[in-house]
């Protein structure tokens, strides 16, 4: 038969093959919930809906040297919504997370209040932030 894959050749095909499902399965496994269900914890849905999108303006608002007013709006912003879906959040992972991050957000804005944010302060928020990302 002309174009098969003689004996031990098709073997590494069809593993190959398999291979390549497995990793497709468990990475549809993975991404699922995250594209098509989202978040189940209220707080969580509140976290990736509004908090979220409000903390990222606030870390791009240090990381470019906004003004100070407009650092100041969208910290408070950011600030309440962390507050209210740390209210909203039922599973005690998701709301230790938020609740942490909420707290070094505020160290984090009391310290832009004195003109200067230590690295390990940024360090720890960056952190918190990925704790709270990884809770919902």
């Amino acid at each position: 038969m002309a174009g098969a894959v003689p004996g031990p050749g098709r073997n590494r095909v069809v593993v190959g093959g398999a291979a390549v499902l497995a990793v497709a399965a468990v990475v549809g496994v993975i991404l699922a919930p995250k594209l098509f269900g989202g978040p189940s914890d209220p707080g969580c849905k509140a976290y990736a809906n509004t908090a979220l999108p409000a903390y990222n303006k606030t870390i791009n608002d240090l990381n470019a040297q906004a003004p100070q007013a407009t650092l100041d709006t969208d910290m408070a912003a950011a600030i309440t919504d962390l507050s209210a879906a740390a209210a909203k959040a039922k599973a005690s992972a998701a709301t230790s997370a938020l609740d942490t991050l909420l707290a070094k957000l505020k160290t984090v804005r009391a310290d832009v209040a004195r003109g200067s944010v230590p690295t390990s302060t940024v360090s720890a928020l960056t952190a918190d932030s990925t704790a709270a990302d990884n809770a919902c």
